[in-house]
């Protein structure tokens, strides 16, 4: 005899066994998905400023690496918040659960 186990039977019982509506697993990965793109925006400004003031770092190759940390910066600022909100927001709405809890 053999049983079937379907994906919903699971996904029922990992949401069943979270406290609540799993609003407190929702808050901490909210938080950890925010403070990602601000330290990488911090860290990138970081390398940018750090080539800028200090003359001796104006070489071709730290110009390459500051290219790379200002396209790191307009990815910390146009696409992750996009793919917060989008985490968050739309994908926990229409899934009526959160897809990084599990």
């Amino acid at each position: 005899m053999t049983s079937s186990v379907t994906v919903d039977d699971v996904t029922q019982t990992t949401w069943s066994t979270l406290s609540g509506d799993g609003a407190a697993d929702r808050s901490y990965w909210t938080l950890v998905l925010v403070i990602i793109p601000a330290l990488t925006l911090f860290g990138n400004l970081l390398v940018v400023l750090s080539v800028y003031r200090e003359m001796s770092l104006r070489t071709a190759t730290n110009y390459f690496i500051v290219s790379l940390a200002v396209a790191d910066i307009m990815v910390a600022l146009l696409v992750m918040p996009l793919a917060i909100y989008v985490e968050v927001i739309v994908v926990s709405k229409s899934l009526s659960s959160w897809s990084l809890s599990s």
